[in-house]
């Protein structure tokens, strides 16, 4: 499956054959801003003597339709920093290699063989900066030729070894700029390569954020009964965009905490891939003519759908719209509801009770200071 956007490994690989068993591992996301922070845990069962193994990370390059200069670009991924490997309580020095793309029957980018022999088919600054030249190898000027693979020596001892892995990536927005707010995927099926074609038990914990709407697209998961949520959270059905080989996606709207995924006998067959929908007024309002005062109750209905950010600036242009006055109670009301504000009013309970996202906090008491600046100016632009 080719995934069209930023992506990363997340899976630490070995580089030849190797009788090395993945038992157990613990994966956590979280998103810090507009980045994302990863934890992994390994437990790896070495049933031999003691041996030197070369494990690898691979990560795909950002676009080239981002600003970044060459010495950025070959030095290592700019998307991808605090790159660190912990091997049984000891940081690991790493190496970057840079290696080309090979294309498939339907000319898609795969990744080739690049070890063998002992040594890395690591691409020099010259030879990267002539495959910039190569329209077929950057695809008409899109994309970098070449993606990286850390890589370094791991001890591992007789038995059971421990690693932890931490890296932090930008989130992927310019493919997102239209329908997706933003966008990553994480490659899980390279964990496979171990002894045991998988991992004995896996857990994934991720926290995208207070108050976030967001749809993972079941890849590597059939039930989403296999998802827990941790924390003040629902989960509604969706039917996807652009991905019409699926019948729908689950979407997780999180007042607060996280989800969880744990499997047994792990074998994974796709990738995580995550997304939050952008807020797209237009979308609602394009060809509305003589009716264009329907864009209010159209406005309402958005806000049903799933937590957004809110401030002013994403209405944008309101024309000549009004408002009814329980209309604007509503959009009001909508930061102290995002926290679970219980509402005795009969209209805006019935309102937010409708919404996918609403749960109440009996225990939350309303505070404007509490509320973002944006927030702030919503409360007010709505009290007039």
């Amino acid at each position: 499956m080719w995934v069209n956007m930023f992506a990363q490994s997340m899976q630490l690989v070995p580089l030849g054959e190797t009788n090395i068993v993945l038992q157990k591992e613990t994966m956590t996301i979280n998103r810090i801003d507009n980045h994302i922070q990863v934890t992994t845990d390994y437990e790896f069962f070495n049933p031999s003597e003691a041996k030197t193994l070369m494990v690898c990370y691979e990560a795909d390059p950002p676009d080239m339709r981002d600003d970044y200069d060459f010495d950025q670009l070959y030095r290592d991924n700019p998307q991808l920093r605090n790159f660190k490997v912990i091997v049984n309580g000891k940081v690991l020095p790493y190496e970057v290699a840079h290696v080309t793309y090979q294309f498939d029957e339907d000319y898609q980018r795969t990744k080739g063989k690049y070890y063998s022999n002992g040594r890395f088919h690591d691409m020099t600054r010259k030879e990267c900066e002539e495959a910039l030249k190569d329209e077929e190898l950057t695809v008409g000027g899109m994309y970098l030729p070449f993606y990286y693979v850390y890589h370094f020596n791991v001890h591992f001892n007789k038995g059971k070894n421990v690693i932890r892995h931490t890296c932090e990536f930008d989130l992927f927005h310019w493919i997102s700029s239209v329908e997706k707010e933003y966008s990553f995927a994480c490659y899980l099926t390279d964990a496979r390569r171990w002894a045991n074609k998988g991992i004995d038990d896996f857990t994934l914990e991720m926290d995208l954020g207070d108050r976030e709407s967001f749809m993972i697209q079941p890849y590597f998961f059939k039930d989403v009964k296999e998802w827990t949520i941790n924390g003040k959270g629902k989960m509604t059905m969706e039917e996807n965009w652009g991905f019409a080989e699926q019948s729908g996606s689950p979407v997780f709207h999180m007042q607060e905490g996280r989800i969880t995924y744990k499997k047994k006998n792990f074998h994974p067959e796709g990738a995580l891939v995550v997304m939050k929908r952008r807020f797209f007024l237009s979308e609602y309002n394009s060809n509305l003519g003589e009716y264009e005062c329907l864009r209010a109750d159209f406005l309402l209905d958005i806000f049903k759908e799933r937590y957004f950010r809110l401030s002013l600036g994403m209405l944008g242009y309101t024309g000549n719209t009004t408002f009814t006055a329980e209309q604007k109670r509503v959009l009001r009301n909508l930061p102290f509801a995002y926290r679970g504000h219980v509402f005795k009013d009969a209209g805006l309970k019935q309102y937010f009770e409708s919404t996918n996202w609403y749960i109440p906090n009996p225990g939350y008491v309303d505070k404007m200071e509490e509320l973002s600046k944006n927030e702030r100016e919503w409360v007010q632009f709505w009290s007039k």
